[in-house]
């Protein structure tokens, strides 16, 4: 870990004499992130005219870079916040220093409207030529509410097509959305590899919405701070439907469907509204493992030996149990590192894999405290 301006002996990467740097703890990592994002927000000269809407592609002006700096403080405070006791601290200073408002204030990179420098399921899909992977049958069905505790989300039709939608289709929105829930399958994950072609034969592929090479990937978004407002303010109700609204208006939901969902709401606790944020935060799959990870939620999750349901029945099974390639009894707590580390950092690698209690997939960070 390396951090400008700071002399911790821990920080040693980027230091071309020393071709084997220590591994900083978390603790001293997540501890310089807040430092350094707070200092950050605070250079921020709201008069500056170094900003300019038609140039800068992020931000345009001084108060939108504010505002993200804020929310990712808010966001990286809120995880540590059991663990790291400053982050309370933050959480309060970002909020009063201003976070997120709308979707206006969220930021995302929107790539090219080509086959050059498209979004990357663009380019598997249609570069690549891959059609092994769509959203979970978990998941869809979440969205149809046929699991959870929610009525059928609108947002369903604008992350997948209809069953039997070619990619092409797809790509080109040459197909028409339905209410008709049974037109909507997810794909089956850990089922055995023989049963593979019968599930993905009846999994609907992503939309259009999430096909086209001009995607727009977030960095993070007005709905996520939203949650976290909730979170910070005992599961707050207004935020938590502000945080609903703004993910259904961000896949352009028509206003009265909107309303119709939000109606149907159960109150908002923690379970509620944390699977919301999961909901939120589809296509951005780091930040929902993280959450999932900090949370435990949702709770639907089908996790190694446990059992899940098919989309077509296999002699006469419409179940399977979800048979790891590796072995785990749990989703994975974190990526082990990598292969280069171990090999040529050696030393060092063994030492942080002994602080962190072993470079396993099992091994939880230290905000993972369900």
């Amino acid at each position: 870990y390396y951090s400008y301006g700071n002399n911790d002996p821990d920080f040693q990467a980027l230091d071309r004499n020393n071709p084997t740097p220590k591994f900083a703890s978390q603790q001293k990592i997540y501890t310089d992130l807040l430092k350094e994002l707070k200092e950050a927000v605070e250079s921020i000269d709201l008069n500056d005219v170094i900003f300019y809407e038609n140039q800068d592609p992020y931000f345009g002006n001084a108060e939108k870079l504010k505002r993200f700096g804020n929310s990712l403080q808010l966001r990286i405070a809120n995880r540590v916040k059991n663990v790291i006791p400053i982050a309370n601290t933050h959480i309060q200073e970002a909020i009063a220093s201003g976070v997120m408002q709308s979707n206006d204030d969220s930021v995302g990179v929107t790539f090219e409207n080509n086959a050059i420098n498209p979004a990357p399921t663009y380019y598997s899909f249609f570069v690549n030529n891959r059609t092994d992977y769509t959203a979970s049958k978990t998941f869809i069905d979440l969205l149809k509410g046929e699991i959870g505790p929610f009525s059928p989300d609108p947002r369903l039709q604008k992350i997948i097509a209809p069953i039997g939608t070619t990619k092409t289709n797809s790509l080109n929105k040459n197909y028409n959305e339905t209410d008709d829930l049974i037109r909507y399958q997810g794909m089956p994950y850990g089922i055995p590899s023989q049963l593979t072609t019968s599930q993905a034969s009846d999994a609907s592929l992503f939309s259009h919405s999430i096909f086209k090479p001009d995607y727009t990937e977030y960095l993070i978004e007005y709905a996520e701070v939203a949650f976290l407002l909730s979170e910070v303010n005992n599961w707050s109700q207004d935020y938590y439907e502000k945080g609903v609204r703004a993910s259904m208006e961000k896949w352009e939901i028509a206003p009265e469907k909107i309303t119709a969902y939000i109606n149907q709401l159960p109150v908002a606790n923690q379970k509620n509204v944390l699977t919301q944020k999961y909901i939120a935060l589809f296509m951005q799959p780091y930040e929902a493992w993280a959450e999932w990870r900090r949370t435990g939620y949702p709770d639907i999750l089908i996790k190694p030996g446990g059992t899940g349901t098919l989309i077509n029945p296999v002699q006469n099974t419409l179940t399977y149990t979800f048979a790891p390639l590796v072995n785990l009894t749990e989703i994975p707590a974190r990526l082990i590192y990598p292969a280069d580390s171990q090999e040529l950092n050696r030393k060092q690698y063994l030492q942080a894999s002994q602080n962190i209690g072993g470079d396993k997939l099992t091994t939880k960070l230290i905000w993972d405290t369900n």
